[in-house]
């Protein structure tokens, strides 16, 4: 998901705000032949989570940016790799071009 807010409670857990994102799997329409590999669609659902339930990292850009910068884009993701994640761990780029509404 997409982090929209994160805070504290007074308890001292750490939460977050998150705007979920589907796969073209998880829609009612399935994956389509224009879909890309690595597509995946915003939703409307917003819900709050424990920040310790958030598995990993991950960088979601918007067709427009990959089409402008596409250079960028790489060296963004493993500036990103290297600064954010663990040696060895997965870090994806997703292209999001498309809302979904439940």
């Amino acid at each position: 998901g997409k982090i929209d807010d994160l805070y504290e409670d007074p308890y001292g857990k750490k939460w977050g705000r998150f705007r979920w994102y589907y796969t073209p799997e998880e829609t009612i329409y399935g994956r389509l032949k224009h879909h890309l590999e690595n597509e995946i669609f915003i939703s409307s659902l917003v819900n709050e989570n424990e920040l310790c339930t958030v598995r990993s990292k991950c960088h979601v850009i918007g067709m427009e940016d990959e089409e402008e910068d596409n250079e960028g884009a790489k060296a963004d993701h493993n500036n990103m790799c290297s600064k954010d994640q663990k040696e060895g761990e997965d870090f994806r780029v997703f292209v999001c071009r498309q809302r979904y509404n439940m």
